[in-house]
């Protein structure tokens, strides 16, 4: 089953998730302006 739209086919169909999930925690991540690091840092290859 396909549709047109403006001269292509279009697949029309929608996927579905379903299923259980649950709150595990809540977190709050605060960045300080004056921290060199906000963006982080990347560590040299040491091997």
């Amino acid at each position: 089953m396909h549709a047109v739209g403006q001269g292509h086919a279009v697949d029309p169909h929608v996927p579905t998730v379903s299923g259980h999930s649950w709150i595990y925690g809540f977190s709050t991540y605060v960045l300080d302006p004056s921290d060199p690091f906000t963006n982080g840092f990347t560590a040299g290859d040491i091997w």
